[in-house]
């Protein structure tokens, strides 16, 4: 494989273009922010596609002003994952990432990615850490990622989607994003790629991004719908992707462990009785899982309900104390 640019060491500044694709609809309040950090990048050869879903708040002005640095287009669209689709469709970019209207780069965010792409050419996807900020741009917390492991992916999203990048040819393998998805289009996306990718998939030890956390971010104004629709990108993923070849001979262990952390995830967000079917299923699938006794405790919390199981055990307490 050919380096994008300078060698090992060297800043990449004569390297690949990189296609950054802002899916937006209503976000004047934050999308100037976020085309500036784009501007802003170190590394020169940027294109910024904006695909915005016809908004009525003042958005259209914003990308007007500054038409002579982004590509925009402003018509109806399916929804993020479909914007996303569309921008990937007009970028001609060798690497490609999607930042979303309301986050931003760190400034030196790309000249990394491209540093690092330069320096592991077996590398397909790469991704930082992110620092979560508020609605002013505060600072709240720098949140880590962790090196990539396809099996811990299988259990749960520790990829954080500002601070992505991958290469083109993962998108032509792997295909678009799933328009039918509207808050775990990420997550669905990076399964897709690790099935297919699973040792060239790398961590950049740095932060890269900051995700914006307000009260209109779809993670917390439909966190239950967000949660919801993780039960269905696993289902989906196990139905039609094949696991790589080092898990293909534990498929059903990891469909458990990957329905469990839904379970746990329902359970905690949604309530013991959302989580009911998703751990039964659980337990139909690999009944060895009752062995363990938190899993027990929990699934026992979901079924039976957690006020019954607490008067079970004082029960048993007061059975044991001669009471």
């Amino acid at each position: 494989m050919t380096p994008f640019g300078g060698g090992a060491g060297q800043r990449a500044m004569d390297g690949p273009l990189v296609s950054i694709v802002t899916p937006s609809y209503n976000q004047a309040r934050f999308i100037e922010e976020t085309i500036l950090s784009v501007k802003g990048q170190t590394y020169p050869s940027v294109e910024h596609i904006v695909v915005d879903g016809g908004s009525t708040d003042g958005t259209l002005d914003i990308l007007k002003r500054h038409a002579d640095t982004i590509t925009w287009i402003s018509e109806p669209d399916r929804g993020q994952s479909d914007a996303i689709n569309k921008g990937f469709g007009m970028a001609r970019g060798e690497v490609l990432a999607y930042l979303n209207s309301d986050d931003t780069y760190l400034p030196a965010a790309v000249e990394a990615v491209v540093g690092w792409f330069n320096e592991h050419l077996s590398c397909k996807v790469v991704y930082g850490d992110s620092n979560i900020i508020d609605e002013r741009s505060r600072l709240l917390k720098t949140r880590p990622s962790r090196p990539f492991d396809f099996a811990d992916l299988l259990v749960g999203n520790f990829i954080p989607q500002t601070s992505t990048f991958f290469r083109r040819e993962v998108l032509d393998a792997v295909g678009p994003f799933d328009a039918e998805l509207h808050y775990g289009m990420d997550y669905d996306y990076w399964l897709r790629a690790g099935a297919r990718y699973p040792d060239e998939i790398w961590y950049l030890p740095q932060a890269l991004s900051n995700c914006r956390l307000h009260p209109d971010t779809k993670m917390v104004a439909q966190r239950n719908r967000f949660i919801a629709e993780a039960l269905t990108v696993i289902e989906k993923f196990y139905a039609s992707v094949g696991l790589p070849p080092s898990l293909a001979a534990l498929r059903t262990h990891h469909h458990s462990r990957s329905l469990f952390a839904v379970g746990r995830l329902f359970f905690a967000e949604l309530g013991p009785a959302e989580s009911r079917a998703v751990f039964l299923r659980c337990i139909r699938m690999s009944p060895e899982i009752l062995w363990h006794t938190n899993v027990l405790v929990l699934l026992l919390q979901a079924v039976v309900g957690a006020r019954l199981l607490g008067s079970i055990r004082r029960l048993r307490s007061g059975w044991a104390h001669g009471r």
